[in-house]
């Protein structure tokens, strides 16, 4: 399996570059302020709150990977 990265800017601003085969949901959360995390392979705590929005983390993941992300 060829691993194929992603950069994205955490919540404080630093950069992160993660292996888009161990991402294992990206989930939107509104309360109180939105917030988008990038869950991976590893425990429930194993997430990174990014500045990026929803779209633009599926649109990077759909450019890395060459097809559609459900």
């Amino acid at each position: 399996m060829t691993a194929r990265f992603i950069e994205v800017t955490d919540k404080n601003n630093r950069p992160a570059i993660i292996n888009v085969n161990n991402i294992t949901s990206v989930v939107v959360y509104t309360n109180p302020d939105e917030e988008v995390h990038i869950y991976v392979i590893g425990d429930r705590e194993s997430y990174v709150t990014v500045k990026e929005s929803y779209t633009e983390i599926k649109q990077k993941i759909l450019t890395v990977v060459g097809g559609p992300v459900f």
